[in-house]
């Protein structure tokens, strides 16, 4: 023997010489080995020692000596052991501390700690005994049924559950797997017992050690375990890296017995896997499964090499697919789950509620989860999966996976999809066939097929390649084919999940029937970068905004914001949004800017002029002698050649582009500002084709020049933005001045001619501004100082003569300002809430691809809508025209009327900017005379007096709502109105804009437009009826306009279509109002309450209005439909008020100045609506807006009163205020002010009388009210004021009676209580009131007593005699009743002396 062996037998030899005292002792010297085990450096040593230590002690009797023993445990013992590829490699201490060794090892038993079961004690006759019999109980229990199977299962879970009882149920299933190993025994006791417990071999390709462990698990027949379909699942996971579920949070959705889950936490180590299954009794096994495999059959735990337990890292839960992690608000890293299809829908197996004691049948039906998920896929058997996969985008982590095993029945097309639509890439990890069951019903996929194009994916047998349609495999299946079908396992991740998450959100929040539009799968990763982000932006602003925002004409301000902040970053411009304006189109921009400066010639590059009108690209006037024309000369976009023909031309206006090669440097651009400047001429540089909205944006000479200097302000730059990825046919320009004065003018000119650009385009390119602004990196170098701009001389052309004058006195928009926001009530639009159908519309409209035309096809629902509305005439001859809004499309007429050389008739009381939009373009224009008595509405004389001055006249009609009004023109208004017009041959303009609105109805009777014009005799061949509208109003799509015109002249479109550069309509808005007009033709149901909720919320607005407005001194014209109503100020005319920078005497016009500057209202004045001192109020605000603008209505009278306490009105109006809120004692306070300063106020009387009733002080209310009534008598007016004065009077003399009524009786009762007490003291002091009760005498006094005063109360009690006749006392009723004065003033006398009579039923 070697040193070194005899080093080892001297180190054994004193090992046991430690041990032998106690089994502690060997216990302590074993844990001292185990530290050396533990430490690499001393390891193989360790070993090495335990090697040399077995022979020693592998004896039986090692135990008695020492404490402890080593001996062999055989692995093939028997034909299947349970457990045995999990725990034959284990050295079982006292405390089962596992490690990894041979497949044959040694196992060290120490006692006397804890008595561990090894091969002798299989042999104890009494452990087995008793085990058995647990055994054969545990069997008695399961024969007799499922049910029963099941409730013996549960029980031993509740003793798994238990610490103290877990060790002995673990040791029970072990005794039962061994009963029944292997599959003929496991089938037996399925059949017997209806549950069996059998090994599953993760990888049954591996042999030897290399074989992955196996899983013992319990099945019941109410759990549908599909083992093709599971272990092809399995297969797919097993493709994914290790890394890939390593420390991540898993869910596994449809656990069933749990197997996936528990072999998933045995191979990759996750953090957590929850297993979650609908089917509560699936929950209730795979927990006992999860037991018998992360303890040994002993009940100890198996750790692995973490120190942790199977039972740490797995939790099974009942859940509707992602219910419990959603509910408890658990974020995923992975979810799997191998779901079902569904071949045979049925809508009512999941009426039932599912409990644990459902039938086994309907258990294990759970498995084809029958009930429709509402989804597109659910036609393909993919609801459910559809369902899952939404559900786990909202709990997934952004860089979460998703694995799903799927049948290929459907087709691969059709699989995929159904991932790819909702945002996800995916990668198919594995793919294989599997038989289709011979019992399975195919037949609904054959009338699926029969029904559609789709066609489903079957193969012959395994070995067929070439799939066949499910008509076929039926076929093939009757006459006893076998087919297959694919099975597939898709890994899917979300691309830009943030976002993705966003739109699934939305979609949630109750536009769940959006999602079978929802398409976000695209083949260029360039289209999904743009338009999933801007889809996020839509649903957070759809979402967020419930009301529609309050945006200025010259553009959104987040949208210029984001401009200017592109411009800054990327190009180092420093623009503010006051440099920005917005168009809906370049072709409008260039138009509106032409306008604006009206030139006698103008040069314009010949790329951009095919949107002008035909007449300036025809006319001849070079020199500028012909009136209102304007010349426009193509010219070539080279440089030298522009500059030669602006030096020889010398045009007032220049619009040009630039060159591709020299867009690069400034060059070219410094040369045009150089001779424009020289010759005097306006420039608009378009960049529009050099503008790239990229984060690597190439040099553009026109920002590069910027970037240094100062645009002068001769000229500007113009973009149109149609560079997007997705819509080729969306547009946005803008225009950049940097002299405010140009800015302000483009500003308004847009909002005349344009009204305002869409909203939806300006959110679109905002969103790709944004993501560019999010990506680019903070510039490091200072911003380099500008050099300013050179002074242009006076020469240059200003605005037009028309243009000035009407931007000189037209109202405009009043931006917020930087200290305080402004309340609108100026404006043409609807803030009310957008309902959800027109916002689940808007996001359909963006979430669909490949919209086909007759989608956005919107004719024939406007023909069927003005039809049922207005009864207007809509054929096929008839020319349907589209606008962003109706106010461009209005101004195109108006462009027809001057080229028709007519004239525009106006009725006194039009829409403020329809009449100066007029003007802008310099149209001949006449107001017909209306009068407030007729509610501002055209009559038929005056009208007809007013077209026998005129020759070509166009007439202008607001109806039937007519706007600002709100008045209504009925069906025999219009019709004598179209009279007189077919009469003397004028066109007619019918703006329907603001109807279908109408809330006060009664006695209003719906047009008949068609009924009308067939009843017009010999109409002039001049006269037609063309009809203006707007979609957003009638259809409760605030914020979204939709204008459109029918023209029934073909000269007239013609002339129309001259004029080219109309914005139109995007493709979505479109695809919105068409899905909108269905609903409403169709009459559907919520569609119509909505628009009536509308119209209810409009009429409340109105009479709040209306009441607020008369108690702070205004006089109200009235409203029946619409958004808007006129008043007039007559409190505060004349009056002088200073404040906040007004100083003046207020009138129509001035007074909304006052307003705005003293509480931030802004109304529009009598300069915007026409007639003299009427302002204009619109109400369609949201609803907190609207209550802080009857505050401001209510504050301005506050500060007129303490601005003018003289003035005796403003302290009436405060009284009629305090008198609607019921305050008496500041009614009496403010109606005393005002009579003191005016005693001949019949409603300062009225008021104090009031005050002075809810006081009891009677007398001097019914003195209030005398005097109220003697004023009205003495002006000879018949005021309604009478009737209410009447009734309070009546009330105050009633309760004037009462009081004294009740002061007479209680005085008569005390007199009587008086008289009773004298008497019988009498009665007494006589001697006649005997002790025992009264003499007749007393008795019959008293009586006589009681009688008198009776009488007198009967006497002083009013009664009801009912009507009749006083002289015939036969019954008379009201309509008898003739004026008597005589009887009049009979009456008045008897009311003086008896004011009973006043009581009022």
């Amino acid at each position: 023997m070697g040193s070194a062996g005899v080093e080892d037998a001297a180190a054994v030899a004193a090992f046991l010489e430690r041990c032998a005292p106690s089994g502690d002792a060997a216990y302590g010297e074993l844990k001292a080995v185990l530290g050396r085990l533990h430490e690499p450096t001393t390891r193989r040593a360790a070993r090495a020692f335990l090697t040399a230590l077995r022979p020693f002690c592998s004896g039986g009797d090692s135990l008695a000596r020492y404490g402890f023993r080593i001996h062999d445990l055989s692995l093939h013992c028997a034909h299947d052991h349970q457990f045995s590829d999990r725990h034959d490699n284990a050295i079982s201490p006292c405390h089962g501390i596992s490690i990894a060794c041979r497949p044959v090892i040694s196992n060290i038993s120490s006692f006397p700690h804890r008595f561990i079961r090894s091969d002798s004690d299989l042999t104890n006759p009494m452990a087995a005994a008793a085990a058995d019999v647990e055994v054969e109980s545990f069997l008695a229990t399961c024969a007799a049924s499922g049910d029963a199977a099941y409730g013996a299962a549960k029980a031993v879970l509740e003793r798994l559950q238990d610490p103290a009882s877990r060790p002995d149920a673990r040791r029970l299933l072990g005794a039962v797997r061994r009963r029944f190993a292997g599959p003929a025994a496991g089938e037996e006791c399925f059949r017997t017992f209806h549950f069996r417990i059998h090994d599953v071999v993760l990888d049954p390709h591996l042999r030897g050690f290399q074989q992955r462990k196996k899983l013992t698990m319990m099945e019941i027949p109410s759990i549908f375990i599909p083992e093709d379909w599971s272990f092809t699942f399995y297969e797919g996971l097993n493709r994914h890296p290790d890394s890939i579920f390593r420390d991540k949070t898993v869910a596994e959705l449809g656990c069933g017995n749990g197997w996936i889950s528990i072999a998933l936490a045995e191979k990759w180590s996750p953090s957590k896997v929850y297993g979650l299954d609908i089917n509560p009794r699936a929950v209730k096994i795979a927990w006992i499964n999860l037991y018998l495999n992360a303890l040994d059959d002993d009940g100890l735990p198996i750790y692995d090499g973490e120190g942790k337990t199977l039972l740490d890292r797995v939790e099974f839960y009942e859940s509707d697919l992602l219910s419990y992690c959603r509910d408890n608000k658990i974020e995923l890293d992975r979810i799997v789950g191998c779901i079902p299809q569904i071949l045979n829908p049925n809508p009512e197996a999941m009426s039932k509620i599912v409990t644990e004691n459902s039938s086994e049948e309907f258990l294990y039906s759970l498995s084809n989860y029958c009930a429709l998920q509402g989804f597109v896929e659910d036609q393909f058997g993919l609801g459910l999966i559809a369902r899952a996969v939404e559900e786990g985008i909202s709990v997934i982590k952004p860089m979460g996976i998703m694995i799903f095993n799927m049948g290929g029945r459907p087709g691969q097309g059709v699989c995929e999809r159904l991932f790819r639509r909702r945002g996800f890439r995916i990668t198919k990890m594995w793919q294989t066939k599997i038989m289709q069951a011979a019992d399975t019903d195919i037949s609904a996929l054959v009338e699926i097929e029969k029904n559609s194009r789709h066609r489903f994916e079957f193969f012959m047998d395994l070995v067929g390649d070439q799939p066949v349609c499910a008509r076929t495999a039926w076929a093939y299946m009757k006459s006893g084919g076998r087919i297959s079908h694919a099975l597939s396992v898709y890994s899917c991740q979300l691309r830009q999940p943030n976002q993705v998450k966003k739109i699934f959100e939305f979609l949630k929040d109750g536009f769940h029937e959006v999602s079978s539009s929802l398409d976000l799968s695209f083949d260029d990763d360039s289209v999904a970068d743009e338009k999933i982000p801007f889809l996020a932006y839509l649903a957070s602003f759809l979402k967020d905004n419930k009301y529609n925002p309050c945006e200025p004409p010259a553009g959104c301000l987040n949208f210029r914001n984001l401009v200017a902040g592109f411009m800054k970053s990327y190009h180092h411009i420093p623009l503010t949004p006051d440099n920005v304006v917005v168009f809906p189109s370049r072709a409008v921009a260039i138009e509106n800017a032409l306008r604006l400066f009206s030139p006698a010639l103008a040069i314009v590059d010949e790329h951009l002029t095919r949107h002008l009108p035909k007449q300036w690209l025809t006319s001849l006037a070079i020199e500028g002698k012909a009136k209102d024309t304007v010349t426009v000369i193509e010219a070539p976009r080279q440089s030298d050649l522009l500059i030669e023909l602006i030096r020889k031309l010398k045009p007032q206006v220049v619009v040009t582009g630039m060159a591709q090669f020299e867009a690069i440097t400034s060059a070219a651009f410094e040369n045009l500002l150089s001779v424009t400047k020289d010759v005097g001429s306006r420039l608009f540089i378009d960049i529009s084709e050099h503008l790239e909205l990229s984060s690597l944006p190439s040099s553009n000479g026109v920002l590069k020049y910027l970037a240094g200097k100062t645009l002068p302000s001769h000229a500007a730059i113009l973009c149109g933005l149609v560079k997007n990825q997705v819509y080729s046919d969306l547009e946005v320009a803008f225009a950049i001045s940097e002299d405010a004065a140009v800015y302000r003018a483009l500003s308004q000119t847009i909002e005349l001619l344009e009204g305002h650009t869409s909203q939806i385009s300006q959110h679109y390119y905002g969103c790709l501004f944004h993501e560019l602004l999010a990506f680019q990196i903070a510039d490091r170098h200072p911003q380099q100082e500008r050099q300013p701009a050179e002074v242009i001389p006076q020469k240059m052309i200003g605005f037009s003569s028309s243009a000035m004058s009407t931007l000189k006195e037209a109202e405009f928009f009043i931006p917020d300002s930087k200290e305080s926001s402004v309340i609108h009530m100026d404006l043409d639009r609807s803030f009310l809430p957008v309902p959800s159908a027109v916002n689940a519309s808007i996001f359909e409209s963006f979430v669909r691809q490949n919209i086909t035309e007759s989608e956005t096809d919107v004719r024939s629902s406007i023909q069927q809508l003005v039809k049922d509305s207005y009864g207007f005439p809509a054929d096929g001859c008839s020319e349907i025209l589209y606008g962003n809004t109706c106010l461009a499309l209005f101004n195109k007429l108006v462009l027809c009327c001057i080229q028709d050389q007519g004239t525009l008739l106006f009725p006194l009381g039009t829409n403020g900017h329809y009449v100066s939009a007029a003007k802008f373009v310099n149209a001949n224009t006449l107001t017909i005379p209306t009068k407030l008595v007729s509610g501002f509405k055209i009559e038929p004389r005056v009208l007809a007096d007013t077209l026998e001055t005129v020759s070509r006249p166009w007439v202008y009609i607001s109806g039937p709502t007519i706007n600002p009004t709100g008045f209504l023109y009925s069906d025999s208004d219009i019709q004598e109105l179209l009279s007189v017009c077919a009469k003397y041959g004028a066109r007619v303009v019918i703006d329907t804009s603001f109807s279908g609105l109408e809330f006060q109805t009664d006695g209003w009777s719906r047009w008949n437009l068609e009924r009308c014009l067939s009843a017009v005799n010999c109409p002039k061949p001049s006269f037609s009826v063309a009809l203006l509208g707007e979609l957003s109003f009638e259809l409760t799509a605030a914020g979204h306009d939709y204008g459109f015109l029918i023209l029934n002249d073909s000269s007239l479109v013609d002339t129309f279509h001259s004029f080219p550069s109309l914005s139109r309509p995007h493709s979505t808005l479109k695809y919105t109002f068409k899905k909108l007009l269905g609903l409403k033709n169709q009459k559907d149901e919520h569609f119509s309450n909505l628009i009536m909720e509308q119209k209810d919320t409009l009429k409340s607005r109105a009479d709040h209005l209306i009441k607020t407005l008369e108690s702070c001194g205004w006089d109200v014209a009235g409203s029946h439909g619409g958004i808007s109503m006129l008043a007039k100020p007559t409190a505060y005319i004349g009056k002088t008020i200073k404040v906040d920078g007004f100083d003046g005497k207020l009138d129509g016009c001035n007074i909304k100045e006052a307003i705005l500057r003293s509480t931030g209202l802004c109304i529009n004045s009598s300069s915007w609506t026409g007639i003299p001192d009427h302002c204009r109020f619109s109400f369609a605000l949201e609803s907190s807006e609207f209550e802080r603008a009857m505050g401001c209505i209510v504050r301005f009278k506050e500060l007129a009163i303490a601005l003018c306490p003289d003035v005796a009105v403003y302290w009436l109006n405060r009284g009629l205020c305090h008198f609607k809120r019921k305050e008496w004692t500041k009614v009496e306070e403010d109606s005393r002010r005002a009579l003191a300063l005016d005693d001949t106020l019949v409603k300062g009387h009225y008021l104090l009388g009031c005050a002075m009733l809810e006081k009891e002080q009677c007398a001097l209310a019914i003195k209030e009210f005398n005097k109220a009534l003697d004023l009205l008598n003495s002006s000879n007016l018949r005021d309604k004021m009478a009737e209410d004065i009447w009734q309070v009077l009546a009330k105050a003399k009633y309760q004037d009676w009462e009081i004294h009524s009740t002061k007479r009786v209680w005085k008569m009762q005390s007199l009587k209580e008086a008289c009773e007490n004298a008497l019988q003291e009498h009665h007494f002091l006589s001697g006649t009131l005997a002790g025992d009760g009264a003499t007749n005498e007393y008795t019959d006094q008293l009586k006589l007593l009681s009688e008198v005063f009776t009488k007198a109360t009967i006497d002083d009690t009013p009664t009801d005699v009912g009507n009749f006749d006083p002289v015939t006392r036969e019954p008379l009723k009201e309509h008898q009743l003739v004026p008597n004065l005589a009887i009049k003033e009979a009456v008045q006398a008897y009311l003086k002396n008896h004011s009973w009579a006043y009581k009022l039923n």
